[in-house]
């Protein structure tokens, strides 16, 4: 699930850039961003580990019910933005590479109402999609790899020995926003004890270790002079793969594949975000807020960016934002749920694994 959420919408937003910055040492730069979320993935499981089988969201707003509400709302904005982001990076997709004649708005809608349906059937549906279309996914990439292998140059590592250590840092910087969405997996699933840290690593390195092997193909086969100048690097790597006659357009069977986790993807931020409501607002369910927050989202997504170009150009500052919440607000959520003398009880039963507020 986290490694799904932190791959699939960093595939095609922030790789040509990051290549473009770190060149042939960009491999460092998904290190580096890994570790830094690394940190703040030990602070969640931490405090995780204090209460067994609940929701970071569920512990901060019953443990601390003014202050634990006021960070789930910072956590919430995150996510929206988030939310939004992805909505209109999946519509531009859509439209440039599929579907250029079809009004964005058109498409933003289908996008908004059918992840809006998967949010409804709650996070065991969602989880039960990931475990389908995300292996499905990460199989199509390791094949990928396989028949493009042949058309690599090494040449394009070359000077291999030579680093750029502010292009390193840069790129770094680029991909940190993105690798840290995973974030939001600890704050709607809970974890048996002793077992959060260890999940989460192992979805992180997963997902790391597939966008590095993505950024490193699209190096080897393209080059850092090419890749640096196009939108979507990946899908212009994966059209340069025939299957003699019989299938020359095999970006358009890896696209079909993808839409469908970008979907759950998108479902699963707008579940975060009505379980959080529900938390919140102390409601008994969580389920009728999801048409206002695809709503609110679709308005929003178009709002925030008006185009695709401003969505790439946000890449540069996005990270000033994203380490606030990424970095900064896990420090604070550990100190705010160390356990007291007197602890306050919560809930007998979690309520992750239902939909919010069910």
């Amino acid at each position: 699930m986290g490694a799904m959420y932190t791959f699939d919408s960093t595939l095609i937003s922030v790789q040509a850039q990051a290549i473009g910055a770190g060149k042939q040492q960009v491999w460092i730069s998904h290190i580096i961003a890994a570790a830094l979320i690394a940190a703040s993935l030990w602070l969640f499981s931490r405090a995780a580990s204090r209460f067994p089988d609940k929701t970071l969201l569920e512990a901060m707003v019953y443990q601390r019910p003014a202050a634990g509400r006021m960070m789930a709302l910072l956590f919430m904005a995150f996510i929206f933005f988030v939310l939004c982001h992805d909505i209109r990076m999946m519509t531009d997709f859509s439209n440039i590479i599929l579907l250029p004649l079809t009004p964005l708005v058109i498409i933003a809608l289908l996008v908004a109402v059918t992840s809006a349906v998967l949010a409804m059937g709650g996070l065991e549906t969602l989880g039960r999609m990931t475990e389908i279309y995300g292996t499905i996914l990460i199989l199509a990439v390791v094949i990928s790899a396989f028949i493009i292998s042949k058309d690599v140059s090494y040449s394009n590592l070359e000077p291999f020995f030579e680093y750029d250590l502010k292009g390193i840092a840069q790129a770094a910087w680029l991909l940190l926003p993105y690798f840290g969405e995973i974030i939001i997996i600890p704050l709607i699933v809970s974890f048996p004890a002793g077992t959060s840290f260890r999940t989460l690593m192992a979805s992180l390195s997963l997902g790391t270790g597939f966008l590095l092997l993505l950024s490193m193909l699209d190096l080897l086969s393209i080059g850092v002079p090419v890749v640096s100048k196009l939108m979507y690097p990946s899908h212009e790597m994966v059209r340069q793969i025939r299957m003699t006659d019989f299938l020359d357009r095999f970006d358009l069977v890896l696209v079909g594949i993808w839409l469908p986790t970008m979907f759950v993807k998108i479902g699963y931020s707008i579940f975060a975000l009505c379980y959080g409501w529900k938390l919140v607002l102390g409601s008994r369910s969580g389920r009728p807020y999801v048409p206002s927050v695809a709503l609110l989202a679709f308005v929003c997504s178009f709002w925030f960016f008006e185009n695709a170009v401003q969505l790439v150009d946000f890449n540069r500052i996005w990270p000033a934002y994203a380490i606030f919440f990424q970095l900064l607000l896990p420090v604070l959520l550990f100190f705010l749920l160390r356990k007291r003398k007197k602890e306050e009880a919560l809930p007998p039963e979690g309520e992750a694994a239902r939909m919010p507020g069910s």
